[in-house]
């Protein structure tokens, strides 16, 4: 189609939400297609009607190969979304998340040792380094006031990226970065009363990864020592102490 269509311009065209082709090949991971459409003059920094590029939803997906692609290919790593959240921020938001829900799910030492020692090619802490070793700027505030380094509670992390951006020093293309071997620091340090009723919610809940507290935002605190997540971070400031814990069974 690209090369006998007579207008060009078809490429870049965009549907009524303003996901271009180039869009849905990154969101869906069609790394053969989106090649093709970045070399038929596709351009990489088109926004959807949330002011997502191609490298945010490729980065939300984690789709390293894409994401490579359209770095290689000039796309802008420093525009913001309809959040204020660069590529980077999405990285980090993704990669801090799913490590507190790992350590949610651990029960025992070996598991964690396990978690703290597994290799993924494309954990959203490799892309966050490429990103960073690329130009990403640290210090974009999103709406929230957050730089992408305030998304990101591993010291270790946090480091590794600032050093990456001064040297523009890439991440070993097998594993994972040598930070992300450290441990997570997490949000919050409440103390948990003795445990009432599950926190857990049914199967296929919708509802399963609501802020307990404000019911708007996703839950992204981890309580110490209890190990839970139930709120969000803005309500984390206000919740002295998470009533619903099993903390007695892990004393």
């Amino acid at each position: 189609m690209l090369g006998k269509l007579p207008r060009p311009w078809i490429v870049d065209d965009a549907k009524d939400d303003g996901y271009t082709a180039l869009h849905l090949a990154a969101f869906n991971n069609h790394a053969e297609v989106a090649e093709l459409l970045v070399r038929g003059g596709a351009r990489p920094d088109l926004q959807n009607a949330n002011l997502q590029t191609a490298l945010h939803l490729a980065v939300e997906r984690q789709h390293t190969q894409i994401v490579r692609l359209l770095i290689a290919h000039g796309a802008n790593l420093n525009i913001c979304d309809k959040d204020g959240d660069t590529p980077l921020h999405e990285a980090l938001r993704h990669h801090t998340l799913q490590q507190l829900r790992r350590l949610q799910d651990a029960r025992d030492a070996s598991l964690l040792s396990g978690i703290a020692h597994a290799h993924d090619k494309k954990s959203s802490a490799s892309i966050a380094c490429f990103l960073a070793a690329n130009g990403a700027d640290l210090t974009i505030k999103n709406k929230k006031g957050q730089t992408p380094l305030d998304l990101c509670p591993d010291p270790n992390l946090r480091k590794t990226l600032t050093t990456c951006r001064k040297e523009g020093t890439g991440v070993p293309s097998e594993g994972t970065p040598e930070s992300e071997t450290g441990s997570i620091t997490v949000a919050s340090t409440n103390i948990a009363t003795p445990p009432e009723a599950p926190v857990e919610a049914p199967p296929g809940d919708p509802t399963a990864d609501e802020c307990l507290v404000c019911s708007d935002a996703k839950r992204d605190t981890l309580f110490r020592p209890c190990g839970h997540i139930c709120c969000c971070n803005v309500c984390a400031a206000r919740v002295r102490k998470f009533t619903r814990c099993y903390y007695q069974e892990h004393r």
